[in-house]
């Protein structure tokens, strides 16, 4: 089977992972095609905006099945005249990520779900978004490709740095977490922050694996995404605010997550500060956590699975 992935960005190199994965793991075909290019720069195997329609054509007729992602209506049926190739049984939709949680995806997709009523809608483990998915929401966690990263193993000595790679620093409250550690500093603590912004991605995990610790975010999103997952898999103690809807599909973030919000911040990296083996015990488990939770050999075959569900449908 030939998989497409189409996208009007690759927003976390979602499309990028999954279709490498489904190469590298199974005897199907996948290739990733997006509308707009990023600096982040995952790798792609088509960039839509600068192909002719012929070579569109051509595309979307290579593939049987296809996956969509954030793509406005005169992306869809204009430019793509997806109208043209979709089947009950031959595509899904992909959310994830701060657009989805505006609902506006509700608006853009709406001719294909009135079309297909029952269209299968996946999300990542986030209310705000299945809870506007409907029904047909399905759960298929993020991918990350651990042999792609480096394999951190050190001792924790200070000054401690602590990473930071906010899309949007308001949605990620990065000015309170940079108050949080100048205070912290004032309190005679040796500590340093990396704010990795506007590099690209594999700049990004060059950085980040030269840190301890991985702030994520507290105060608006209450999940976690890509950038928990990369600094749990280089054995990275992860502060975020995540919420009991998250914590009910993997009640073992207990266990290691630096549960955070805006009142707590500093106390919760003070206590990582004031117990350096404690950074090392939380990342080693971090880490055994990604490798059975978000190993692109295990969750190919959750896509696989729901690909053939969908597609035997008819």
């Amino acid at each position: 089977m030939n998989i497409l992935f189409l996208s009007g960005q690759d927003i976390g190199g979602w499309g990028w992972r999954v279709s490498k994965a489904i190469n590298k793991y199974t005897k199907w075909k996948a290739k990733n095609a997006v509308y707009h290019q990023t600096y982040l720069g995952y790798p792609i195997d088509a960039w839509i905006y600068g192909m002719s329609g012929e070579a569109v054509k051509n595309l979307l007729e290579w593939a049987d099945f296809y996956v969509l992602r954030w793509m406005d209506q005169d992306l869809m049926f204009g430019k793509l005249k997806l109208q043209k190739y979709l089947k009950p049984n031959n595509f899904l939709i992909k959310l994830h990520g701060s657009e989805a949680r505006t609902g506006l995806w509700l608006y853009w997709f709406h001719p294909i779900l009135r079309a297909f009523p029952n269209t299968m809608i996946v999300t990542s483990f986030d209310y705000t978004i299945a809870s506007l998915a409907g029904f047909n929401c399905y759960h298929i966690p993020h991918m990350i490709h651990l042999d792609e990263l480096p394999d951190v193993k050190r001792q924790v000595s200070e000054p401690i740095k602590i990473a930071h790679a906010p899309t949007d620093r308001s949605k990620k409250n990065t000015e309170l977490f940079l108050k949080t550690v100048a205070k912290l500093k004032e309190m005679g603590y040796r500590v340093e922050t990396e704010v990795i912004e506007h590099v690209k991605w594999d700049k990004c995990i060059q950085l980040k694996s030269q840190c301890h610790v991985t702030y994520d975010q507290v105060g608006y999103v209450s999940t976690f995404g890509m950038n928990a997952i990369e600094g749990w898999a280089l054995r990275q103690p992860v502060i975020a605010e995540v919420d009991h809807w998250t914590l009910s599909i993997y009640p073992e973030l207990e266990e290691f997550l630096v549960q955070a919000n805006e009142r707590t911040l500093l106390t919760q990296i003070k206590n990582l500060l004031d117990n350096p083996d404690l950074i090392q015990e939380l990342g080693e488990k971090g880490r055994r956590f990604v490798e059975q939770y978000f190993d692109a050999r295990k969750v190919v075959k959750r896509w696989m699975n729901l690909i053939e569900f969908v597609h035997e449908r008819g």
